[in-house]
């Protein structure tokens, strides 16, 4: 559906906060152009919707109404022109909506008095996923983060699985260090719930049925100081949980931005 209505609109996009670098074999840049939008398009419906979600057709975009809203940093491989990886970041300086409303109430959060970066959508190419990849978008990220003057980084985390039981111990562990969100009232929407708390105490008693393994990406976000909702959301179109995260930029450990700032 949102093909249909964002192909006509999609050549108004514009470009919010300007990053663009050089690192190694690899350029690091907010994309311009509405060619390097349907790039981006390309590459989320290679990765979420081919390779997460099954489906068929060898080739389509995967897009929503948030896109438009948004920048799009993106790792480009010069010796091929292949754009092989994607972050998608809106600003409250730009939007007052954002996907993670669709699946969590966080009126009490956007209410604050602080400017608000929604990270999403972030996907890297399969055959390019290593710590290059991964240290070239948080640089990126980084850059972005000065020019947007961001305070709080926020968004859906997901993890791919569809059986919240077998998340239980993760977000245990997560209790236990103090890395749940308590400074807002954040639950996810009816139609998302999937673990109750009585749910969510009788399964911290026993360990999980089925392994799950938790992405590198959402521990890279919480070695930097993020914390999320202890409460998840059953995302059924993507097949997946996902775990409202939220992060003081602030707050980065020094030791990590230095790592990815230098």
């Amino acid at each position: 559906m949102w093909i249909t209505l964002l192909r006509p609109s999609f050549r108004r996009f514009q470009r919010k906060f300007e990053v663009d670098f050089i690192a190694g074999h690899y350029r690091i840049k907010t994309i311009e152009t509405p060619k390097e939008l349907s790039k981006v398009f390309s590459l989320r419906y290679e990765v979420f919707q081919r390779e997460y979600c099954g489906k068929k057709l060898p080739f389509g975009w995967d897009c929503d109404e948030f896109d438009l809203l948004a920048d799009h940093l993106v790792v480009i491989d010069q010796r091929t022109g292949e754009f092989v990886a994607t972050y998608r970041l809106i600003s409250s300086e730009f939007s007052q909506s954002f996907y993670s409303e669709t699946e969590f109430k966080i009126g009490d959060f956007l209410a604050s008095a602080h400017s608000k970066l929604e990270l999403g959508r972030a996907c890297v190419r399969k055959r390019y996923r290593n710590g290059i990849i991964m240290s070239v978008l948080w640089k990126g990220l980084l850059q972005y983060i000065e020019e947007s003057k961001s305070e709080f980084l926020f968004g859906c985390s997901s993890i791919q699985t569809t059986h919240p039981e077998s998340i239980a111990p993760f977000l245990a562990e997560l209790r236990q260090k103090n890395q749940v969100l308590t400074a807002f009232p954040v639950r996810p929407h009816s139609d998302f719930r999937c673990l109750s708390e009585e749910d969510l105490t009788r399964e911290l008693r026993s360990p999980p049925l089925i392994p799950v393994e938790i992405p590198s990406l959402l521990r890279s976000y919480l070695k930097a100081g993020a914390k999320v909702c202890d409460q998840p959301a059953l995302d059924r179109v993507f097949q997946c949980i996902d775990l409202f995260t939220v992060m003081e930029t602030a707050e980065m450990r020094a030791q990590f931005r230095k790592k990815f700032a230098s």
